[in-house]
């Protein structure tokens, strides 16, 4: 190679060339024209997903001969497999039977370039991946038919419930496996040594030592111990109660004194006792004063 133009340019032809290839692939697996669509439009999305807007500037700019291949190669490409898949959406009676087919490539491959403009599409505002599935929506519906829009709507709901199912699937198997690091690095602290398990093993020692497994083993416990409480209601009762009062003040009570009447004068005969009520005694707290 002369100079770093020329490797830029084989670099840009060799990616045209994967894309042309596995592109060409999809359409021969058979599919009808909109899961093509789908197919392909996934493969660009995943191709081309990471690459920064600023790319197709720098070519432009410091590498015209690797820009003009790549503007000649995938625009042809692009124009050729959009062309075909009209003309098998329409013949399978999933697009209008009235399109412009010219037309309608080209508008494409205008809107495809736009994707990559950073002005139009800041990259940190917007992921390349939601911008090309808008256009292919948007593409898709405008061309369909009535038999296609309803061949659409059930494959977008179907990719989306399938794209949920497997974003629930890999962030289950990611809690497990956080979960099974816990353990065996709780485990090997207690062990204070090597410790070798496989994957099963891992992920069933990480059930064992999760907070939500442990949890459900206190909650067995506590079923089981409010079972014995409920069966112990058939069972005889025992009922009791203690009662326990404190005086500060001692109550007192005058009485006339008629123990002796006839010892004592009738304006002596009167005596204070001081008496406690309780356990039926009368303890005299003074003496009587005669």
């Amino acid at each position: 190679m002369k100079d770093k133009n020329e490797l830029v340019s084989r670099v840009v032809g060799h990616i045209c060339s994967h894309h042309h290839t596995c592109i060409t692939g999809i359409c021969e697996q058979g599919h009808n024209a909109i899961d093509e669509n789908f197919e392909i439009t996934r493969f660009v999305a995943a191709q081309i997903g990471e690459m920064h807007p600023s790319i197709h500037f720098d070519l432009e700019k410091y590498h015209p001969e690797a820009w003009a291949l790549l503007q000649r190669n995938e625009r042809e490409d692009i124009y050729k497999c959009v062309t075909g898949n009209m003309q098998k959406g329409v013949k399978d009676g999933l697009y209008r039977d009235d399109l412009n087919v010219d037309v309608i490539a080209r508008i494409y491959i205008s809107r495809f370039d736009a994707i990559f403009d950073g002005i139009l599409f800041p990259k940190e505002k917007y992921r390349f991946e939601d911008v090309i599935w808008e256009l292919f929506r948007y593409h898709v519906r405008g061309m369909a038919s009535d038999k296609g829009l309803k061949y659409l709507t059930k494959k977008v709901k179907k990719e989306r419930d399938i794209s949920r199912a497997k974003g629930i699937k890999i962030m289950i198997h990611r809690v497990w496996l956080t979960l099974a690091l816990v353990a065996l690095t709780s485990i090997g602290a207690k062990a204070q040594g090597p410790l070798s398990l496989s994957l099963q093993q891992a992920l069933d020692l990480a059930a064992k030592q999760s907070y939500a497994v442990q949890a459900s083993a206190l909650e067995a416990e506590k079923s089981i111990h409010r079972s014995k409480e409920i069966a112990a209601v058939g069972l005889p009762q025992i009922n009791g109660s203690v009662q326990l009062q404190n005086f500060i003040d001692v109550p007192t009570q005058s009485i006339p004194n008629f123990f002796s009447p006839q010892q004592w004068s009738a304006g002596a005969a009167s005596c204070t006792i001081r008496c406690a009520m309780e356990y039926e005694c009368l303890p005299i707290a003074e003496p009587i004063d005669i």
